[in-house]
Formats: C-alpha cells, structure tokens, sequence
C-alpha cells in the first residue's frame, strides 16, 4: 500500500515535471510574441500618423479599430464564469463614444501638423 502511494506520487512528480516544462516553453514563446506586437503595433503607430494628414478617412479606420477592440472587452465581460452584464454595457457604450472622440482627435491633430509643417518657414518676427 505504501509503495504505490509512492509510486503514485512519483507518477504525479513526473507529471508536474513536463507540465512544468510545457509551461515555460509557452511562457517564451507569448514573451516572444508579445515583442512581435510590440514591434507592429509601433510601426502601425507610424504608418497612421504619416498616412491620416492626408487621408483623414483614415482616421475613422483608426477609431473603428479601436471601438472593435474595446467590443471585444465588452465581450469577455459578458462571457466570463461570472458575466458582468452592466459592465459589459457600460464599456461597448463608452466604445461608441470613445470612436467618435478618437476620430476627431486624429484628424484635428494631424491637420494642426500638416498645418505647422506648411506654415513653419513663414513666421515674421
């Protein structure tokens, strides 16, 4: 009896021993992929601020996305273990109003840019 409750243990030790190694090579590889978005979420930063002070349609695109992703929290807080209902209607409604204020933001921003960037040799003292 006692040595197959050791045996038993051993067995689980093993167990425990590869999930351990599963876990930190999967620790790596979100560690890696997390660089990876590090990476192309800075060089879509660039991509939008060169691109939207001439194609302010573009700023909406921007918005949208980001209204998506805050749907997408909304989301998971209706679907966890324990939905949060109000919450999950409080973040999609503050989404709505969050796109709305990006856009404009986006494109006031990038037209005072445009704006320097045109008058910035005509300043008389």
């Amino acid at each position: 009896m006692l040595i197959q409750k050791h045996k038993n243990l051993l067995d689980k030790l093993s167990d425990i021993d590869e999930l351990n190694v599963e876990m930190h090579q999967l620790s790596k590889a979100v560690t890696q992929t997390l660089e990876e978005i590090k990476t192309i979420q800075k060089e879509i930063n660039i991509l939008i601020e060169e691109k939207s002070k001439a194609f302010p349609w573009l700023a909406d695109r921007v918005a949208e996305y980001f209204q998506f992703r805050d749907f997408r929290l909304g989301d998971y807080f209706e679907q966890k273990f324990k939905p949060a209902l109000s919450t999950a209607e409080r973040v999609k409604e503050l989404a709505k109003e969050k796109r709305i204020i990006k856009k404009e933001f986006l494109i006031a921003r990038n037209f005072v840019k445009y704006y320097e960037s045109v008058n910035s040799g005509d300043v008389d003292p």
